[in-house]
């Protein structure tokens, strides 16, 4: 959850080989609805979720081809995505949406458009979900590189499961156009990267690490998508469900919106572009976080949409639709100061939270695990995702995004892996050789 990884690219790549991941298919808490927020509390070694603190005191779990773009988000939605069945609390969150003129209503579509729609979701029959994961062996690891004048990728030392160590290179005096692509999402790439020497040259220094290429940008960049949120005891009962009815507003930056979803809560989430926030490597252990700065709400434009979606929200819950989920004796001032009374992070707390929506905005900010950059297009990695300065090796996740559009950037991940498989094999095609 907490990072946005697309091996996808190897679904084009016939003789490519992928080191990493669990399987998720003997886990119900990844593949069953009922259980999505036992995946997010998972605090267990095999957790598919990676949990951190950031140094905010907040808990965290290109130029493209448009034809081709398009190709490829269509082949996603095929394959894993699908139209919501209609759940009751949902259509009160999308009722009550209009009525609080987040207009107009779109109806059900996967597009980003200003005002109300119905998205998709990767659940389908009895709340199952569709996993892009295959059976893979658990796996972590670093680069290795070669000696060459100009730094090149050439092999993984990765440990298993069993924690047993191993070494993959790429094939020596192959006809194969060989590489190797890293996909460890927007903390684990750079985190790898500057774990294999690759990174700001003072970082590795400072930890005794050989640097292979100094890279000041590896690490600078990240973006989240942060949430406030306002929790609505109900009267009655509630059925399990997801995002389903969105509300895209117009008062804020084109990369910010309100998503308000209905499964008891009902949050304002923005992507905030304040702020440099920033990697760093805090030891040279793989299983060790790095150490992450958002530097959230920085900025008078970060603040202002966070208010104004917050007022938003409680608009929504002021609607004809929505009254039968909240109780009638239940304030609009009683619910802040329930959510104010809780802790919901590391970050200090003020009374005046309770009265002030800026305030309340600053002390009750959690995450939506949709953090990405870091390795960024045009910085880390250019227009081919092939890293600055080593030949051999690519990185394709979300960590190479500049900003991510949509509510979710989970599409637009595996719609990166699939376009980047196809670019992959053309090229391979196109210089007379295959791909590995």
């Amino acid at each position: 959850m907490s990072q946005k990884k697309c091996p996808l690219v190897a679904t084009r790549l016939q003789n490519a080989r992928v080191l990493g991941g669990d399987s998720p298919y003997d886990n119900p808490n990844i593949t069953n609805m009922k259980n999505f927020s036992d995946t997010l509390s998972d605090m267990s070694p095999t957790s598919p979720t990676q949990h951190f603190t950031s140094k905010d005191g907040v808990f965290n779990e290109a130029s493209w081809d448009e034809k081709l773009v398009n190709k490829s988000y269509e082949w996603v939605e095929k394959l894993v995505v699908f139209k919501p069945p209609k759940v009751y609390c949902q259509v009160a969150v999308r009722d009550g949406l209009l009525e609080a003129r987040v207009l107009p209503y779109n109806g059900f579509t996967y597009d980003h458009l200003y005002g109300t729609k119905i998205g998709g979701t990767i659940f389908y029959r009895k709340g199952h979900r569709h996993t892009t994961t295959n059976l893979l062996e658990n796996a972590i690891g670093q680069l290795e590189h070669g000696s060459a004048s100009r730094p090149q990728a050439y092999g993984v030392v990765f440990k298993d499961a069993l924690g047993v160590f191993h070494k993959a290179y790429l094939m020596k005096n192959s006809k194969s156009l060989n590489e190797i692509i890293l996909s460890a999402g927007a903390i684990g790439s750079p985190q790898l990267l500057m774990l294999s020497g690759i990174g700001p040259s003072d970082y590795l220094q400072a930890h005794g690490m050989k640097v292979v290429l100094d890279q000041p940008l590896v690490g600078q960049g990240m973006v989240d998508s942060p949430r406030n949120m306002l929790m609505i005891p109900s009267p009655i009962p509630v059925e399990v469900s997801l995002t389903q009815a969105v509300g895209i507003t117009r008062f804020v930056p084109p990369n910010a919106m309100v998503e308000t979803i209905e499964t008891i809560n009902a949050i304002a989430k923005k992507t905030f572009k304040g702020g440099v926030i920033v990697e760093k490597l805090q030891n040279i252990n793989l299983k060790d976080n790095p150490a992450i700065t958002f530097n959230y709400i920085k900025e008078p434009q970060d603040l202002r949409g966070c208010v104004l979606g917050m007022s938003t929200i409680m608009n929504v819950e002021d609607t004809y639709p929505f009254s039968k989920f909240r109780y009638s004796n239940m304030t609009m001032q009683a619910l802040i100061d329930m959510m104010v009374s809780l802790q919901w992070n590391k970050r200090p707390q003020h009374p005046s939270a309770a009265f002030s929506l800026e305030q309340f905005c600053i002390d009750t900010i959690l995450t939506m695990w949709h953090f990405h950059g870091c390795c960024q297009v045009g910085k880390v990695v250019d227009h081919d995702y092939k890293v600055f300065g080593v030949d051999a090796l690519r990185v394709i996740d979300g960590s190479t995004f500049l900003q991510s559009p949509g509510t979710n950037p989970q599409a637009t991940v595996m719609m990166l892996g699939r376009y980047m498989g196809e670019k992959i094999l053309h090229e391979g095609i196109h210089m007379g050789g295959s791909r590995r």
